[in-house]
Order: structure tokens, then sequence, then C-alpha cells
């Protein structure tokens, strides 16, 4: 363990508390350029990471925001907080969500609407994206992800002679987005379902009675 010198109550290093100043400035100093060096080298591989994958900064952050647009969306769901305002942030004023069965809602009001409905059948739901590939070009991009949800059903719900309450699907996600005044905004939703697992497959089927998909 260090001592301070005798006569130093402070820990002073050396006998002249003028020295004693400046020596403790070079040293914040040393710090304070260490830790821009450090900076301006994250920076730097940042950087060289884009120009290796042929990406700017500005389309790793529009990538970022793309993809956020989904997580804060099915995050919404999975909470039970789905409301306007987070489908208007979500989706543009004519964006359409395709469901699996191939029916569509389109506009803010029918996907609120709609999806209420559909989920309140649902004790608890949770989805998972992953891999997304997010391709930009200029104001519009192409999203592809993949999409693993489970579906708790609520009581009323369950039928009471099956030995599970929850079903399983993965599918694939294909999404359009557009850049707007407000940001990024999804024009088109729609999944794919690639497998199905558990119960309640002949009701989700049947959901919705919007308008169905056109090309």
């Amino acid at each position: 363990m260090n001592v301070p010198p005798t006569g130093h109550p402070y820990g002073l290093v050396t006998d002249d508390p003028r020295r004693e100043c400046r020596r403790r400035i070079r040293i914040r100093h040393g710090h304070s350029t260490m830790a821009v060096r450090a900076t301006r080298i994250a920076r730097h591989r940042r950087v060289r990471r884009c120009i290796l994958v042929g990406m700017t900064e500005n389309d790793l952050a529009d990538r970022c925001a793309i993809t956020e647009l989904l997580s804060r969306y099915f995050g919404a769901v999975d909470d039970k907080r789905l409301d306007l305002a987070t489908i208007e942030a979500s989706f543009s004023d004519d964006g359409r969500l395709v469901r699996p069965n191939g029916s569509a809602m389109v506009g803010p009001p029918e996907i609120l609407a709609g999806q209420t409905q559909s989920f309140a059948r649902f004790r608890a739901t949770h989805h998972v994206t992953t891999d997304h590939v997010v391709d930009v070009a200029g104001d519009t991009a192409r999203v592809r992800a993949n999409l693993t949800a489970m579906h708790l059903w609520a009581y009323e719900h369950s039928d009471p002679n099956a030995l599970e309450t929850h079903f399983l699907a993965g599918g694939v996600l294909r999404a359009l987005a557009t850049r707007t005044r407000a940001g990024w905004r999804l024009t088109e939703l729609e999944l794919r379902n690639v497998w199905r697992t558990g119960v309640g497959f002949g009701a989700m089927a049947h959901t919705g009675g919007a308008r169905p998909a056109t090309s």
C-alpha cells in the first residue's frame, strides 16, 4: 500500500505543490488525450468496416432505423400496448399489413382495429425477428427477415380437451419501406409461414375479413 509522504496529508508526491499541480494536470491531459485517440480509432474502424462492405455510415443508420420499425411494432404487440400512435410510427398512411392467410389491412386505423381484435385471443405472444436483410435504394427499401412467433391462447379460446394451449410458427417477413419527413415508414409488411406446430390453426386461417392482398 502506498503511504503519503510525511507532511503531505493529500498524498503529494513532490515537495513543491506547484510542481505537483503541474504533474497532475499532465496526467489528466494524458488520460483525456488517450480517450480522444480511442474514440478516433473506434470511429476509423467503424468507417473502415462500412467501406469494406460497401456501406456508408448513413447506410447503416438507414438499416438500423428500418429494422427498428419491426422491433418496435412487434414489441408493442407482445407488450399489449399496440395503439394508433405506434401504428402511425411504424406504417405509412397507406401502409398495408398482409396476414399469412392473404387478407390485408390498409392504413393505420384498419391495421390497429384488425390486430387488436386478432391478438385479444391470446394471453401472451412472443415475436422474434432475426437475419434482417435490408436493401436501400434512395428513399425506398426492401426488407427480408425471419420471424418466430409463439401465441398462448386465452382461456376462453383454448380447447379444454387439448394437451397444448399454444401454437408456434416460423416464417419469412417481407417488407417495403419508404423515407418520409417523419422518418422511415413501412408501406407493406407481409408474413409467409414456413412451419407451424401446436393447436388452433383453424381459427388463425380464417382470421380477418379485410380485403385480400393484391399484387
